[in-house]
């Protein structure tokens, strides 16, 4: 996900808070108006997102964890200007 996509009228925004020890709250701001046929289905869609975390915490944030693993991976690359993969055939070669 990018992280310079701005949030303006045309957005919906899903909330999701810390509530209590290991839970969370999740919801969506109530300020987004449904005026075209685009944005009702981009509403719809957050609220099935909102629904999935909540049904299947875990799945979500498994899923979140290897985002977060790629994302990081990512980072490394780009800060080291290469990432630590071995093509195989330089591993085949290290073999003889």
């Amino acid at each position: 996900m990018k992280d310079d996509v701005p949030v303006d009228n045309k957005s919906v925004v899903i909330i999701v808070r810390p509530f209590g020890d290991n839970r969370f709250a999740c919801g969506l701001d109530s300020n987004y108006v449904e005026d075209t046929e685009e944005k009702k289905m981009c509403y719809t869609v957050a609220m099935g997102l909102c629904q999935i975390a909540l049904d299947d915490p875990d799945m979500v944030y498994e899923i979140g964890m290897s985002v977060r693993e790629i994302n990081r991976k990512k980072k490394e690359l780009g800060a080291n200007g290469k990432a630590e993969i071995i093509s195989i055939q330089d591993w085949r070669k290290k073999l003889n």
